[in-house]
């Protein structure tokens, strides 16, 4: 991939990690190779830690509540300082920042990863659905066309060899020989669907053993589920992983039961870490997958089969090869770092030259 010549501020104000924050850190770092860009974080913040960590410079701002009168001015003051190609916002709180435009040669961006209310982004030039079905709704709601934008979302492609410690790790989480391990990267949030695969485990096979990769509200209710259902043996809490490879090497198949699912990023890892990939049909992953192809496709919240499509996976050595390769495929073509980080960059030219 070539050098760009284009300079972006990247603007997000999130307290927490998760599944935006992740892909956040990862585009933040695949563009530092190709691009001039400054990431512009909330100051104590999961991120930050991360662009410490990956030795990327940015900038830090406080990104607090309605009385926060000083991010603004101080945003506004790095935006004259740097005068950006693009200053590109991410979701509603570092939106809220956004001053009225300083020079007509610098474009306002903002990316949404959800079905988020308008109001906050009409101050923006353009605005970014990472699904198709976003950049609908957002003509739906009176977005003009021309001014909406589909990029996707790429997973990080896992480190040559990343699979080589599954052993290692197996032993590790605790796993024997043979136990098939389901694997779930999710928030502990109603809307992941946790409870409904741990409703779906009573039904699996005794080696069937779930990694819960993932933190978040419901984590006491979770395990007392578990419990109750007899299965906490077989549900591993794991917490929030920073490098999600170190526990993919372990895993069998990758779980997304989730009730509401814009993208599924969780979908694309699976599919760069080499793991079948079942998930619920929610928005995201039914725009991602073909059925039996790519994946698997179940109804939202119908622990049975959910339960069936793991036990399928299990027992038809075939299948499961099919939807690892084609899995493979889907996110070598159109979901790689290469490919959208390209696809970033060129529509990032391609607004500046409007100016």
């Amino acid at each position: 991939m070539t050098k760009h010549n284009i300079k972006t501020f990247q603007v997000i104000g999130s307290p927490k990690a998760g599944g935006a924050e992740t892909f956040y850190v990862r585009l933040m770092y695949a563009l530092a190779q190709h691009s001039n860009v400054l990431p512009v974080v909330r100051e104590g913040s999961w991120i930050h830690e991360q662009m410490v960590q990956l030795c990327l410079p940015h900038e830090t701002l406080k990104f607090g509540g309605l009385f926060d009168f000083s991010t603004k001015r101080k945003l506004r003051k790095l935006v004259r300082k740097h005068k950006p190609d693009v200053v590109q916002t991410w979701m509603n709180r570092a939106s809220r920042f956004i001053s009225p435009k300083q020079s007509e040669k610098t474009r306002y961006v903002a990316r949404l990863g959800g079905y988020y209310k308008l109001k906050y982004y009409q101050k923006m030039d353009f605005l970014v659905g990472n699904t198709k079905d976003i950049c609908r709704y957002l003509v739906r709601e009176g977005w003009p066309e021309e001014r909406a934008m589909y990029l996707p979302n790429f997973a990080g492609r896992p480190a040559v060899g990343f699979d080589q410690y599954r052993q290692a790790e197996r032993q590790r989480i605790g796993l024997s020989t043979d136990d098939f391990a389901v694997l779930i990267a999710a928030r502990l949030h109603h809307n992941k669907g946790i409870d409904t695969a741990i409703e779906a485990l009573k039904s699996l096979p005794e080696n069937v053993v779930y990694l819960l990769a993932g933190e978040g509200p419901l984590e006491t209710d979770l395990k007392a589920q578990a419990s109750a259902a007899g299965v906490a043996d077989r549900v591993k809490f794991l917490g929030w992983v920073d490098d999600i490879s170190k526990v993919a090497c372990a895993g069998d198949l990758w779980a997304v039961p989730s009730r509401h699912e814009p993208l599924g990023n969780v979908v694309l890892d699976g599919w760069a870490h080499g793991l079948p990939v079942v998930a619920a049909d929610t928005m995201g992953p039914v725009s991602l997958i073909e059925q039996h192809i790519n994946g698997i496709l179940v109804p939202v919240d119908k622990p049975r089969a959910l339960a069936s499509a793991i036990e399928q996976v299990m027992h038809d050595p075939e299948l499961k090869e099919k939807l690892i390769q084609h899995g493979h495929e889907t996110f070598e073509e159109k979901f790689s770092p290469e490919v959208v980080v390209e696809q970033y960059l060129s529509f990032y030219e391609s607004i500046a030259k409007e100016g």
